[in-house]
């Protein structure tokens, strides 16, 4: 329906704004803990590889998140708003 379809382009362009500003995010990096980094890193990866839909990237990132202590799950939820 319309619906799935106008939520992959606002994935799409997440992706690509998420890519564009790479700089932004490796400052904001900085502030993270060292170990919420390299999970920060990973999701990125995940999002950046647009051979991936948006599905696949939600649901990876998922399972990233879901075996994560929860400090570090609210530090990488606090990057993302930021």
């Amino acid at each position: 329906g319309h619906f799935g379809r106008s939520h992959r382009e606002h994935f799409e362009r997440i992706r690509e704004e998420m890519i564009a500003k790479r700089e932004i995010f490796d400052r904001n990096l900085g502030q993270l803990s060292p170990e919420a980094q390299q999970y920060a890193i990973q999701i990125r990866e995940v999002i950046e590889d647009r051979n991936k839909s948006g599905e696949e990237c939600r649901y990876e990132i998922r399972s990233i998140k879901q075996n994560l202590p929860q400090e570090i799950r609210d530090e990488l939820d606090d990057h993302r708003h930021r």
